[in-house]
């Protein structure tokens, strides 16, 4: 009777430190799965990083698209006007030249230090 209550709890003892065992594997695969987890976040949150800095590239090359066209138009415009106008005008014609030129240089200065900024 002893002996069989004895090997009962033996069986008993066993069966538990398998369990046991059980747990300190999935126990050891949770901490691995974490380590992954935590790698993934950590490139996520990289890669919203670099989305963002692409997203405020675009946004500047955007800006300085608009400033070259609007010196094109400058351009344009001079062309044109000089082809109308005789040399008398000249004068008044490169004063508003050089003050449209000295804003819109201003402009492109501002894009380039966004530019900088972001590099």
């Amino acid at each position: 009777d002893v002996t069989s209550r004895l090997d009962e709890k033996d069986a008993e003892i066993s069966a538990l430190s398998a369990k046991l065992r059980g747990y300190g594997e999935k126990d050891s695969q949770y901490s691995d799965m974490q380590r992954v987890v935590g790698k993934q976040a950590k490139a996520l949150g990289k890669m919203q990083r670099l989305e963002d800095k692409l997203s405020a590239y675009r946004s500047t090359v955007g800006m300085q698209e608009k400033v070259i066209a609007k010196l094109e138009a400058v351009i344009e415009d001079k062309i044109r006007s000089d082809a109308r106008r005789g040399p008398a005008a000249w004068a008044k014609m490169e004063v508003e030249d050089k003050a449209r030129a000295d804003r819109l240089e201003v402009e492109l200065s501002s894009a380039r230090s966004a530019l900088e900024e972001l590099r």
